[in-house]
């Protein structure tokens, strides 16, 4: 992976939880997120939401950090895989 695409990378993951943590509170189903732990509350589900995206994040930075793929590449790998992970979750 490219200098440019590893200092990129995780403002990536941060945004793309932000992005969905703000759909998931216009849908309501944050404090369900939240049950994942024993509470209830937006916050809680938010809190809950944020950690599995860094953990799932984070196991994307391992699958493409001896990858050799240019910036292109790079987003493609980046929407399959959440594209898998909205599937699973």
């Amino acid at each position: 992976m490219s200098p440019s695409i590893a200092a990129v990378t995780p403002f990536s993951l941060v945004v793309g939880g932000l992005a969905f943590g703000a759909a998931m509170a216009q849908l309501g189903v944050l404090p369900t997120v939240a049950t994942l732990v024993g509470l209830g509350s937006s916050r809680a589900g938010f809190a809950v939401h944020m950690a599995i995206s860094a953990v799932v994040g984070a196991g994307f930075g391992l699958m493409v950090r001896r990858m050799r793929c240019g910036p292109s590449e790079t987003v493609f790998l980046g929407a399959a895989y959440g594209a898998l992970w909205w599937c699973i979750g």
